[in-house]
């Protein structure tokens, strides 16, 4: 993993941390510097060389907590427990992701 694809990594854990603790709602592009860096990437395929997809195999952070978490923000709000112990759950595995 290469030094900007690193930072980027440690900018989407800080931001999911935040999640975790109930402070931010995750789900725009515009919160994850890993997609900032990677969906709309110059070779047309998306999410090209970002972690998640290279764990994953999927694009769009599929197979990962985030999808749960955005369904369960939408019916509860961001502050509720579930919520951010689901936030929790993408902060862990993108940890595991770091070299």
């Amino acid at each position: 993993m290469n030094r900007k694809t690193k930072r980027a990594l440690l900018g989407s854990i800080a931001n999911w941390e935040s999640a975790a603790l109930g402070v931010r709602i995750m789900g725009a592009v515009a919160d994850c510097v890993l997609c900032e860096l990677f969906l709309l990437n110059t070779s047309g395929s998306a999410c090209k060389g970002c972690p998640v997809r290279e764990a994953t195999g999927k694009r769009g952070c599929r197979n990962t907590p985030y999808n749960e978490y955005t369904k369960l923000v939408r019916h509860l709000g961001c502050e509720n427990r579930s919520v951010m112990a689901q936030a929790q759950l993408e902060v862990d595995f993108l940890k595991g992701l770091l070299p």
